[in-house]
């Protein structure tokens, strides 16, 4: 099971970017889980950031490919606008 969550930014994790201000005004980073249910693994694989060091904010949705990348629609901020648009997370293959 593939999971986008927000969770606390943690120090030293990349460049200070704008972060997605949480319900009760914390800074938060977009991260992916995922739970393994045959085996009951949890791994957390940590922040999602882009090459430009953006965090990602407001998924919309979320799709698992073959070779275990991970799509989803996100907020994110392009030459002073926000928008939507389609991200890419790789996950290394085990």
């Amino acid at each position: 099971m593939y999971h986008l969550t927000t969770g606390p930014i943690r120090e030293g994790a990349r460049p200070a970017a704008p972060a997605r201000t949480g319900r009760r005004g914390s800074k938060e980073d977009l991260r992916l889980a995922i739970y393994g249910i045959p085996s009951v693994k949890y791994e957390d694989h940590g922040a999602i950031f882009l090459s430009d060091a953006q965090r990602r904010t407001l998924v919309h949705s979320i799709a698992v490919a073959r070779d275990g990348s991970v799509y989803a629609l996100a907020n994110l901020s392009r030459n002073g606008r926000r928008l939507t648009d389609l991200i890419r997370v790789r996950i290394p293959m085990k």
